[in-house]
């Protein structure tokens, strides 16, 4: 009997964590295009919580230089 509980419990916390582990909400891709907004164009991605698009920050050449191997 005390097989039976723990095998229920260990069943009960597993499925209590996969339900933790999923994602909320419909998955979308994440796309990178080039927009064009008020002037400025480059590459942007769609910001569904924004409800508009967000450029993509452009690094620097002293941040480029920093990514080089030594």
């Amino acid at each position: 009997m005390k097989r039976i509980a723990a095998l229920s419990m260990i069943v009960t916390v597993l499925t209590a964590g996969l339900g933790f582990a999923s994602p909320a909400g419909v998955s979308e891709p994440f796309r990178v295009r080039t927009v064009t907004m008020n002037g400025i164009s480059g590459p942007a991605y769609y910001s569904r919580a924004a409800g508009t698009f967000r450029f993509l920050p452009q690094a620097s050449g002293s941040q480029m230089a920093a990514l080089r191997a030594p």
